[in-house]
């Protein structure tokens, strides 16, 4: 026999939906998503004709705050104005649908959406439900401040990793608004464990639900907390566990529950009992327990602060380290420059030394033949200027350079056209004459008739 049904969960601005074929005792889900809506009829309008849903039984499920809620109950029916819809039930109900038929130990089921529900199973029967003030709404308004999307926010949270105290990886990539859900999420444990603590019956598992079910490792999480129950996320039954879609259809584990209802073999023999299970006497905490909650939830912010932080400094550390060592290497780079270029001036400043020992080590004969080499030169150049009136009497070499010239003329002038002849020329330099002696006739004289005049011209030659 076969036969399908759709099941529709309802919160505020959110749908979850699954589409279930059941063909004698095989169920597969056929179709399912979340969906964030603003137009509610128009959104049940398009899930419907996308799943083919026109006629069969729909089984819609609403939170306990929306069942209760005159308004929003009349608008939920008004969406389905026309549409095959079998019921309008608490989600909860429904929920125990997945649960495995054969299990015997006594079960609650936290069911982690905007508000969060504890339902909890004992012996095959439903006897006590329970709403929390807090649940994932709370979460996900937090996270929207910052992203400006519930879509968005609801992605945050399943790609967010709950890391336990055997881990140090708290605040890893992908863990952004960690501190965004923690706090809420602490509170949350601390009331269901105080609920379920108060139980006048054992529980022995504790299954979880949900969009909270979504964040990775949340199960670890609240086993960490409360170590004296199994805490498990929730899987339908009839799904085996190697199913590469498993995760996905546990995110509408409330719409999978609701369809199962509607199918003609409801697989599941979990009922709602009236016979309700009373609760211990509620402990009295006081200030101090409160406290333990706040300074809890307040090192968890500051563990994350500060590790966020750390990473920000070994960052500007690491990236400081990698700006000196690049100046370093470019250093080095200038300095090895440097020295090659210390290693060719002292070379050249070798050979300049040598050579400059070599001029000053010149033997003294060396700078004698220089010397001699010039006399001659010079006499030749003092034969071409020396006038006819003038007589050199002798030419002396004194040292080095300088020479002793002797000479006679008739007059004074002859002797100054001389002279200035051998400086002008660039013969001598510092160039000297006496002031002379006038002599009469003599044998070194041409013309003895005359006087003649006696002068001693001295200088350098050039």
């Amino acid at each position: 026999m076969s036969s399908s049904s759709l099941g529709i969960y309802i919160d505020e601005g959110l749908i979850k939906y699954a589409k279930l074929v059941q063909d004698n005792d095989n169920i597969k889900v056929e179709s399912y998503n979340i969906v964030f809506f603003e137009n509610l009829k128009s959104e049940i309008e398009k899930i419907i004709a996308e799943t083919g849903s026109f006629k069969i039984p729909i089984i819609v499920g609403l939170s306990s705050q929306m069942l209760n809620d005159p308004k929003q109950l009349k608008r939920t029916e008004n969406a389905f104005t026309g549409k095959k819809i079998k019921t309008i039930k608490l989600v909860s109900d429904s929920l125990v649908n997945i649960v495995d038929s054969n299990l015997h130990e006594n079960v609650a089921i936290i069911d982690l959406e905007k508000q969060t529900s504890i339902t909890t199973i004992y012996k095959g029967n439903v006897v006590a439900y329970e709403v929390l003030d807090l649940g994932m709404e709370q979460i996900l308004e937090k996270i929207t401040e910052v992203e400006n999307s519930e879509r968005k926010s609801y992605e945050v949270c399943k790609n967010t990793t709950i890391y336990t105290n055997e881990t140090n990886d708290f605040y890893s990539n992908g863990n952004e608004h960690i501190s965004d859900i923690m706090p809420t999420l602490q509170k949350i444990i601390y009331e269901v464990k105080n609920y379920i603590d108060n139980l006048t019956i054992d529980i022995n598992e504790i299954y979880l639900s949900g969009l909270g079910s979504a964040i990775n490792n949340i199960d670890l999480y609240f086993q960490e907390y409360i170590p004296d129950k199994i805490c498990e996320i929730l899987k339908p039954a009839f799904i085996e566990n190697n199913n590469f879609l498993l995760k996905d259809y546990i995110e509408v584990n409330s719409a999978i529950g609701l369809a199962l209802d509607g199918l003609e073999n409801k697989p599941n023999n979990v009922k709602v009992k009236d016979e309700k299970v009373t609760k211990k006497e509620k402990k009295k905490y006081g200030a101090f327990d409160k406290l333990l909650v706040r300074i809890n939830v307040i090192l968890i912010l500051f563990i994350g602060v500060y590790l966020i932080f750390s990473s920000f400094i070994m960052n500007r550390i690491n990236s400081m380290n990698a700006e000196i060592e690049s100046s370093i290497s470019t250093l080095d780079s200038e300095i090895d420059k440097a020295n090659s270029d210390v290693d060719k001036i002292k070379s050249q400043a070798e050979k300049y030394a040598k050579l400059t020992e070599k001029v000053n080590n010149m033997s003294n004969t060396e700078k004698e033949k220089i010397s001699k080499g010039a006399i001659p030169n010079a006499l030749k150049s003092i034969a071409n200027v020396v006038p006819k009136e003038v007589k050199i009497l002798s030419i002396k070499n004194v040292s080095g350079k300088h020479v002793v010239i002797e000479v006679s003329a008739s007059s004074y002038d002859q002797i100054g056209a001389f002279s200035a002849a051998i400086s002008n020329g660039s013969i001598m330099q510092n160039v000297k004459a006496s002031d002379g002696e006038s002599v009469g006739n003599s044998n070194q004289v041409i013309n003895a008739n005359e006087d003649w005049i006696y002068v001693t011209i001295e200088g350098d030659i050039q």
